[in-house]
């Protein structure tokens, strides 16, 4: 199975020697429990094993663009199974629903929209129907908490299929554009079968985003223990992964991400950032911020176009050609100057978001400089603009961080001991990855973001792709001008505020040598880009002050 999943002869082939999908759910239920029962550790990660190479295997076997496939009855008969429970015993403990046990394996694997989003849609029009009812099929007790059909334990024990489909989106990242762009949704029975005399009176981005949405407690932990926010974030974070698929063209955990970005998945992100913005009352759970700053990251370009726009002039000043030439060739998305601001409060307010929305700046930073090495004029607009952005973000990390410490009797000393930690992280292989280039890069304080980042950069004017020779030069600008975030330079500048500052401006310094300014262009430079930092910081600080 590990060697073959993704061999579609292979994965056709078991899957219709285990006798069809009604077989295929009791084999992997029996297999799953079994495996989950107790605190044998070895077979448990043998189940995991299982558990992740039959998802692959599953979306190898489904893909109707593969030469060896299943047919199309399978995916109408896991639908018709859904909503019925399987008696895997007679009296035994536990008759789960298809649904939850078919969740278990759609956690692996790229599904085709063909096979995964009838299958993931007839699941949302079943919770919005009956909320509770998955959750009411649970073993009662939580005397052993990872018994059930998701053995990685990953985002919840496997009882919400809801919660299982979204990692499958998460993975899929086609079928996950097309789930969140629906606008006219196909209606389906209890039984699975389509309704063609319904239509649905919402859409599954509206209807899993909203305010009042409530998220099963997929765990064997018990509702009022204390712990009833934990037990609930496996959902939202799974919704978080398929939006960063949906929004990125890629899955929301691959190695090696590249970024496929059209007018579908930047309309999507264009509502990501109106939904999880500073002045929604839709506010994000905090398990989801890491993949909204990953998605933030992969529209660094758009956020920092869409910032460019005081008093609605920026096309009027020429922010079109600015910004025109991203390495994957897509055209700009104007998100709204406000609403990128606020979306960017929220993101990089928390730590994770922070990390990966100000590499991300960084490293645009860096791109934008080595292509306007011989063009002062637009380097200039570029740097002003790059600043504003770098001190939303190092501002909106300040604002939350004030609110996490506020009124604690050592409020002070940690507040000073979190800013010193905040640039101890830097940009790993993932940045070389988007460029086409195999080796690592290390960028100072932007060391350890999550290395499935990717980041546009900004190319020469003409260019029409990123090549090797552009990706190399850009590289070798951030290697030469890294700023240093040794030890000892740590113990130089202890605050987040210094080593921000410090960081952000050492390139800018270093783009002005290349660009052969003197002295007094050098400081009118420098004083420039202080100055629209500052406005960045300052704009987070009034819309804090109201908040």
């Amino acid at each position: 199975m590990k060697y073959n999943a993704k061999d579609s002869d292979f994965s056709t082939a078991f899957y219709q020697t285990l006798g069809g999908p009604k077989k295929t759910l009791e084999f992997y239920a029996e297999m799953s429990l079994a495996g989950t029962v107790g605190d044998d550790k070895s077979r448990l990660e043998l189940t995991k094993e299982l558990q992740r190479n039959m998802g692959t295997a599953l979306a190898s076997a489904t893909d109707p663009d593969n030469k060896s496939h299943l047919p199309a009855s399978w995916q109408k008969e896991f639908r018709e199974l859904g909503n019925q429970r399987l008696e895997l015993a007679r009296g035994g403990p536990v008759s789960p629903y298809g649904y939850q046990v078919l969740g278990g394996l759609l956690r692996y694997g790229n599904y085709d929209a063909r096979f995964i989003n009838p299958i993931a849609e007839h699941i949302v029009q079943t919770h919005h129907n009956d909320p509770n009812r998955f959750m009411s099929n649970k073993p009662l007790t939580a005397g052993d908490l990872d018994y059930g059909f998701n053995p990685s334990g990953k985002t919840g024990a496997g009882y919400d299929p809801l919660t299982s489909v979204m990692e499958a989106l998460g993975h899929s990242p086609d079928a996950a554009k097309k789930f969140f762009s629906d606008e006219s949704p196909t209606v389906y029975n209890e039984d699975g079968s389509v309704n063609k005399d319904k239509s649905l009176d919402y859409n599954y981005f509206d209807e899993l985003t909203k305010k009042d949405f409530e998220w099963p407690p997929d765990s064997l932990q018990p509702v009022g223990s204390g712990s009833d926010e934990k037990v609930t974030n496996g959902g939202p974070d799974a919704l978080g992964h398929a939006l960063e698929a949906a929004t990125t063209g890629h899955a929301w955990d691959a190695a090696n991400p590249v970024l496929r970005r059209d007018e579908d998945t930047a309309a999507i992100m264009k509502r990501v950032i109106e939904v999880y913005g500073a002045d929604s009352d839709a506010q994000p759970r905090d398990v989801m911020k890491d993949s909204l700053g990953r998605m933030g990251a992969a529209y660094i370009d758009d956020l920092n176009y869409s910032t460019n726009n005081f008093g609605g002039a920026g096309d009027e000043l020429g922010r079109g050609a600015l910004f025109a030439n991203s390495s994957d060739g897509s055209e700009r998305t104007d998100f709204g100057e406000k609403a990128a601001r606020n979306f960017m409060m929220v993101a990089a307010g928390d730590e994770e978001g922070y990390k990966a929305l100000s590499s991300a700046q960084q490293v645009f930073t860096a791109s934008g400089f080595a292509a306007f090495e011989g063009d002062r004029d637009s380097g200039t607009a570029f740097t002003q603009n790059a600043a504003k952005v770098h001190g939303i973000l190092d501002e909106s990390r300040s604002h939350f961080i004030r609110e996490e410490f506020k009124g604690t009797e050592e409020e002070k000393d940690l507040l000073e001991e979190q800013k010193g930690e905040w640039r101890k992280f830097g940009v790993g292989a993932g940045v070389a990855g988007v460029v086409g280039v195999g080796s690592a890069l290390v960028v100072g304080p932007a060391a350890g973001v999550v290395v499935a980042t990717a980041v546009p950069l900004l190319m020469e004017t003409g260019g029409e792709a990123v090549n090797t020779a552009y990706g190399n030069h850009t590289l070798q600008y951030l290697k030469d001008n890294e700023f240093k975030n040794d030890p000892e330079a740590l113990r130089e500048v202890q605050t987040h505020e210094e080593i921000a500052e410090a960081a952000a401006l050492n390139p800018v310094l270093r783009y002005a040598d290349s660009a052969g300014m003197d002295l007094t262009e050098k400081r009118a430079l420098a004083a420039v880009f202080e100055g629209s930092y500052r406005d960045g910081k300052d704009i987070i600080g009034d819309a804090e002050k109201v908040s």
